[in-house]
């Protein structure tokens, strides 16, 4: 029985890392875990094996858990600005704030020609919105409160899961610059004066006849427009500049003489950011089991109770990126009930060696999102290595298998390895150090992690947090010093209370 019980869960593993796993960001709870560079499949021990690995909650060898009943308390808070996000958002709503977006529409409306100071903040436009689109880019935030507790081989854990992004986005339906064609919107006669503006002139105005405009018009137009850029700063060699340019030119151009909506013209334009992500109220029982003296093998089931949300916001809409998490719970939001279960393996050929593989939310729990669709928890595949202890050293190491994409912020992807070590001075105080990696993002920084412990009378206090070690700009005020931020932190608390074994 017990040799199928162990195939069982092995197979069970495999299966879940056999297809392409996306998921979630696997979060770095428990302030061991976090000051040691987030690694806690195969070091984790007491109740917090429910999250990371429930066969830690019996291990096969010492060292083992030394109590019989443990409760633990804590939080963990995280979050990534990914891209450098919040800059190109907040770069575009310094823009706006010195724009007349109304002026523009009641121009547009009229079927008036564009003044040269309205053409110059368009072209302004055209050069900050395309770098809000890269995919991926954005800022994702996570907050995990929970109650962990064991009782011999069973744990039980209520915890909170909440993963919320602002992801950037263009809109590339409202475009037009009015439907009186793009000859009588754009009048004026300049020329470009510096050599790129020229040249791109030269290259716009044969795209333009292309277009259906007679040569000379063309001339005229491309001209005035690369004049303007030049007024505006703007880089004529920018491909997404060029790009976006040239679809406002070729929705002006479709809607010459058609009936269109004034609020489908490009002073309409929803480019901004959508809210989006899930609340997850999580209530899990784990049992483990060893087995053959070196094995330990665990199971979690949970309920899961779901809320989704969505909310999308318009550029216009918004005086600062931090806006966005603000708002994060006015939008639309569904909720329901799924289930998930967890298996788990921990392996100790010797005392000293622990070697751990978990599967989480391998049956895929989905939730429905609001305006359609569904918000999946796909299975998160993660392994571990633990060493010690060495005279007070135990050493440690996880990696993610898989990438996991995240569904709060589509093209955002993770990876992580991490380590770290723990030095233990006396029973009495950890002190904790580590780095970790994402490996999906290649740009993303290594980040830095520590953190320290004290146990007394069955008690343990432990904190630990992580950083980015360089910092990106959110903001510029009007004297031009920036306000920074870490590409990615964390902080990690818990206090738990163990009862010895009797």
């Amino acid at each position: 029985m017990e040799r199928h019980f162990v195939s069982a869960i092995v197979l069970a593993a495999m299966f879940a890392t056999g297809g392409a796993v996306k998921a979630e960001e696997f979060l770095i709870i428990g302030p061991r875990q976090m000051g040691m560079g987030g690694a806690g499949v195969a070091t984790t021990r007491g109740s917090l094996g429910t999250y990371w690995n429930p066969a830690t909650l019996a291990p096969p060898r010492a060292p083992r858990v030394d109590s019989y009943f443990d409760i633990a308390l804590h939080a963990t808070a995280s979050g990534a600005a990914t891209e450098n996000a919040l800059r190109e958002v907040q770069d575009v709503v310094n823009l706006l704030d010195g724009i007349d977006f109304d002026g523009i529409g009641d121009t547009l409306e009229g079927g008036d020609a564009l003044t040269p100071e309205q053409v110059n903040d368009i072209l302004r436009l055209a050069q900050e919105i395309p770098d809000l689109g890269k995919n991926g880019r954005g800022l994702i935030a996570s907050l995990a409160p929970g109650i962990q507790l064991r009782v011999g081989n069973w744990g039980f854990s209520a915890m909170g899961l909440v993963y919320a992004a602002g992801n950037a986005n263009i809109d590339t339906a409202f475009l037009s610059l009015g439907n009186q064609g793009l000859g009588n919107v754009i009048t004026g006669n300049d020329t470009p004066a510096t050599p790129g503006g020229q040249a791109f002139a030269g290259e716009l105005a044969g795209l333009l006849a292309d277009r259906g405009l007679d040569a000379g018009e063309a001339n005229r137009v491309a001209n005035e427009i690369a004049a303007r850029g030049e007024d505006a700063g703007v880089d004529f060699a920018d491909e997404g500049f060029r790009d976006f340019l040239l679809d406002i030119v070729d929705a002006t151009v479709a809607a010459e003489g058609e009936p269109v909506d004034p609020n489908e013209f490009f002073s309409g334009n929803r480019s901004g950011v959508d809210v989006r992500g899930i609340v997850l109220q999580e209530y899990a029982v784990s049992y483990a089991q060893p087995l053959l003296g070196i094995v330990s093998v665990g199971a979690t089931g949970k309920i899961l109770y779901g809320r989704t949300y969505f909310n999308p916001f318009t550029l216009e809409d918004l005086e600062t990126f931090g806006d966005v998490l603000d708002e994060f719970t006015t939008g639309l939001d569904e909720d329901q009930f799924n289930f998930a279960f967890d298996l788990g393996i921990l392996v100790q050929p010797i005392e000293q060696v622990s070697v751990g593989l978990v599967g989480k939310y391998l049956n895929s729990p989905s939730f429905d999102f609001p305006g359609g669709g569904s918000y999946n928890i796909q299975p998160q595949v993660r392994a571990g290595v633990a060493l010690g202890p060495f005279g007070g050293f135990t050493f440690a190491a996880d990696l993610d298998l898989y990438a996991n994409s995240s569904e709060a912020l589509p093209g955002y992807d993770t990876q992580f390895i991490g380590g770290g070590i723990e030095y233990n001075v006396a029973d009495t105080l950890f002190l904790r150090g580590g780095l970790s990696k994402n490996l999906a993002e290649p740009d993303e920084q290594i980040l830095i992690h520590a953190g320290l412990g004290l146990y007394f009378f069955g008690v343990s206090l432990d904190v630990a947090g992580m950083i980015a070690p360089e910092f990106v700009e959110i903001d510029v005020d009007e004297g031009g010093d920036a306000t920074e931020i870490p590409e990615r932190a964390g902080v990690s608390v818990l206090v738990s209370l163990g009862v010895p074994l009797f």
